[in-house]
Order: structure tokens, then sequence, then C-alpha cells
């Protein structure tokens, strides 16, 4: 009488049985999305746990492990910048796509009176100094207090590690 094989062994007919098996109807493109969703939240959530083993592990240090430990890192961290003022010594790795240095013009812009008319038009940075430091000119156009267009300069000193920004000054 019935085609679902469960509908005969437990005397269930089939109209009742069909809504628990199919519960969410929703387009195959769905379902494969919602699977992969679920994967990634439970993955990340693995991932947050073994991370914070690590932090146990580190509270769980003597003291004396605790100081070898950033020691080690702190040679790690010294190699890295050593090896970044080799690969930066023209200091290009600080400049992007456009030509200019991301945290001159956001340091630049706190300055000026409408920001958002600032306008780049070249930017010049040198090799790497002793100090570990670029020395960068930048010129650009932004709105004056009257509401026309002019033209400045800004000097500013690039760090070699981080292309940080400290600007010296502006005309």
């Amino acid at each position: 009488m019935t085609d679902h094989f469960l509908a005969g062994l437990s005397l269930v007919p089939h109209e009742i049985l069909t809504p628990a098996i199919d519960i969410w109807p929703m387009g195959k493109a769905f379902k494969i999305i919602f699977g992969a969703v679920i994967v990634l939240g439970v993955a990340s959530i693995g991932l947050a746990f073994l991370g914070m083993h690590d932090v146990n592990r580190y509270a769980a240090l003597s003291p004396q492990e605790r100081k070898a430990e950033e020691a080690q890192y702190a040679a790690k961290q010294a190699l890295v910048a050593r090896q970044r003022m080799i690969d930066n010594k023209d200091g290009q790795l600080c400049i992007d796509g456009s030509g200019e240095n991301a945290s001159t013009v956001e340091r630049l812009k706190e300055t000026l009176r409408e920001p958002d008319s600032f306008a780049h038009i070249s930017t010049l940075i040198g090799p790497v100094n002793s100090d570990g430091t670029h020395n960068l000119v930048m010129r650009y156009r932004a709105k004056n207090g009257f509401g026309g267009m002019s033209f400045g300069t800004t000097r500013a000193v690039i760090s070699n590690l981080d292309c940080s920004a400290t600007i010296i000054a502006t005309a």
C-alpha cells in the first residue's frame, strides 16, 4: 500500500513521514553554503581552543622560562627588522600603488581643514638612514580656508620597519 519502507514497519502513513524527511525545503546551493558555514564555524571554534592552549602553556612557564622565551622572541623580531632594512633599503615597500605613503596621508589629513579635498600629486622617498628611517617629501592639493585649492608640501620621517610616519613640516 505504501511505497515508503518505514511506513510499513511502523504502521505510520506515508503522508506523516514525508515532512520529517524534508524539514527545510531549500535549494541545493543554499544547503552547500549552509554546510560550509557550519564547517567553518566548528573549525574556528577548534582553532580558538588551540590558541587558548598556547596561552595556558605560557601562563604555566616559570619566570626564567618566560624570560628565555621573550628573549628568543626579541631575537626573532630583531632578525626580521634587519631583513626588512635590507629588503626596503630604497623605501619602495613603504609606498603603495598610487605612489603615496598611507601613514603620511593619514597624519596629514588630520591637519587639513577639509580632509576629503586631499589630492596626492607626488612622493619622493630617500634611502634608509643609519637610524632605520627614510626621509619623505610629498606634494599634494587641498582646499584652503577660503574654499580655493592650494598646493602643499609635507616632509616626514618614515620608519623602515613598519612604514609609520612622523610629519616634520608642512608648507
